[in-house]
């Protein structure tokens, strides 16, 4: 068992791929030349860090279906996988009860080996992160109409669990020591950047 494939930048999309060389390539050798040079993880960061990138993203008027920009290349693509990961549940049914409830969560710890409990924590930060980041809307209107827990108290179960997660000695093991320290510290920060992206991204009815 193991968590979460974050290693985002070495399986960009074919739309990613599109805008990054349609941006940065002239000519079709400039473009092949890319496209070479991003198939190699040691390269492909300092092309995605590229400044005509960030120009071109805020810049352009148009839809892009490109991940939202965070301060760390290794959090960014641990957002992105939670995102991937989430997403298309979502757009099947929309936020589940599943991912809404976390009264459980005390209960499954309890029950859990240490070793399983590095990956309920993990988990349960990673549903937090999608709920809050893509759907503040859906629980804010949930808290105002019937009581529900509100951004607030799902930001709080998430920053613990991320916290929970970092402190487990599978957290090095996995080399995510680092990307749940920053979730834990800075999770409403996180939260929002993923708000500006959803509201030109998602629509929940």
């Amino acid at each position: 068992m193991t968590p979460l494939n974050f290693k985002i930048r070495e399986h960009l999309a074919p739309a990613d791929l599109e805008f990054v060389v349609g941006t940065l390539g002239g000519s079709e050798s400039e473009r092949d030349a890319l496209l070479s040079l991003l198939s190699d993880p040691s390269e492909s960061v300092a092309i995605l860090d590229h400044d005509f990138l960030l120009q071109a993203v805020l810049e352009t008027t148009e839809h892009l279906p490109i991940t939202p920009r965070l301060p760390d290349p290794d959090l960014a693509d641990y957002v992105a996988s939670v995102l991937a990961e989430f997403s298309s549940i979502a757009r099947r049914t929309g936020p589940v009860p599943e991912l809404l409830y976390s009264v459980d969560l005390l209960e499954q710890v309890r029950k859990a080996s240490p070793y399983e409990r590095f990956f309920i924590y993990s988990a349960a930060g990673n549903r937090y992160l999608f709920l809050t980041g893509i759907f503040p809307a859906f629980l804010e209107r949930r808290e105002r109409r019937w009581g529900a827990p509100g951004l607030s108290y799902y930001e709080q179960v998430a920053r613990s669990s991320f916290q929970a997660a970092r402190e487990h000695p599978l957290a090095r093991e996995f080399a995510l020591e680092g990307v749940y320290g920053l979730l834990a510290q800075r999770f409403r920060d996180m939260r929002r950047v993923l708000n500006g992206f959803s509201d030109s991204m998602v629509t929940l009815n």
